[in-house]
Formats: structure tokens, sequence, C-alpha cells
């Protein structure tokens, strides 16, 4: 089978305030009527406007003491045919987050998630989003992040920007260099089986229940 042309990864690039890497990264397809995820059109998509717009909701999510690094488009490595040389851009941002510095902070593994939901039955058609550590005590309330706090509103903000790029969102889907772009779940499983590759996405759930991730975790422990 040829290799595909129509997957792209789309990763914000940050670092915590230790120095940890933090990443998220989300797929997009683009449909092959429109052309090929290629280093032309990358390049385009990440200069875009409306990406723009995305990655500022995404800065808010991170403190001053925090910083987004970039953003890194690339087309997806092809589990059937992983010789392939794959196409990337890279738009650096270099800035830091806009959210307030913390009066006491917590750790960096405990962060927010958004739960992206493709519209085919089955596991293998749910994805998850592990937000930037919120490193604020005063957030936590048992076992939930504050819905009423700067961290919450920045997560539903950046939500509602990510809910334009499915293909519901209709009129209010993005538009310039995201046109017959959509967010979808990508199976490299399905692939590799010359099987249902991807998923589009029609929701996208806040989960205020705290996520601890554990390669946040600055010692390594």
């Amino acid at each position: 089978m040829a290799a595909f042309q129509d997957i792209a990864t789309l990763q914000f690039q940050a670092t915590s305030v230790t120095g940890q890497a933090v990443r998220n990264t989300l797929h997009y397809r683009r449909n092959p009527t429109a052309g090929d995820v290629d280093a032309t059109w990358l390049a385009a998509w990440l200069s875009d406007a409306n990406t723009t717009t995305l990655l500022n909701a995404y800065k808010a999510l991170l403190t001053a003491a925090q910083r987004l690094d970039g953003l890194l488009g690339r087309a997806t490595r092809d589990p059937l045919n992983l010789g392939d040389d794959r196409d990337e851009s890279f738009r650096a941002v270099d800035a830091a987050g806009t959210r307030t510095n913390p009066a006491t902070a917590a750790p960096e593994e405990c962060c927010g998630l958004l739960k992206i939901n493709g519209d085919l039955a089955g596991r293998r058609w749910r994805g998850r989003i592990f937000l930037p550590p919120f490193v604020d005590r005063a957030l936590i309330t048992g076992e939930v992040y504050d819905p009423t706090t700067a961290y919450a509103t920045a997560v539903a903000a950046f939500r509602d920007e990510l809910k334009k790029t499915c293909y519901t969102s209709g009129a209010g889907h993005y538009g310039g260099a995201w046109n017959d772009v959509d967010l979808v779940v990508f199976s490299r499983r399905g692939r590799s089986l010359d099987e249902t590759y991807f998923a589009r996405v029609p929701t996208i759930e806040n989960q205020f229940k705290i996520h601890w991730l554990r390669s946040r975790n600055p010692s390594g422990a």
C-alpha cells in the first residue's frame, strides 16, 4: 500500500518552571482533495492567523514562569512505510505564558485533561490531552481543580478553540490554511493492520478531576 499523505500532527512544545518538556500533540486530517500534507502546506498551516488564535489560547494555560517554545507541524509516520521521509515545519514562539505565577506551587505532574471522542465506536477512537501543569496549590479542591479559576477559564477557552477545528463546527470552522482540515483520532494500530485509521472528532470534553502525569516529574522518580 502506498504511504498515506493526509494525516498531520500539530504539537505544542512548552517548557515548565523546572525545565521539563511539556508536549501536547493533536492529529488532523487534510482532505486529499485539497492536497497532500507537505512542507509547503505545513508552513502555511502553522503561520495561519487561526493557528495564532489557537496558539494564544494554549499560551493562556501557561504561567509567566513557563514558556511556549513553539509549534511543530509534521506529516504523521506511516506504520506501513516506516522508512519514508516526513515533511515538517516549525514555528518558533519563545514566549512566556500569560497566567499569573502562583503563590504556592503544586507538583508539576498535576494537570487538567481534555477527552477527545471520535465518531466511531470503540476504545481505539477515544483520545485525551494531558494539559500543561497548573502548578498552583490553591487550585486543588479535593480531587478536582477549582472550576472558577483562571486555569479553568483557560482550559475552557482552549477547548472551545479546538472545537472550531472539528468537522461539526459548521460556519465556525477555521478558514485559511485550515480549510478541509479536521481534528481526528488517529489509530496507528488500525493503519498497521490496513484498516480504518482515523475517526473525525465531533466532541471534546473538559474533565475537572486532577490527573497525574508521571513523565513530568522533575526528579525522574
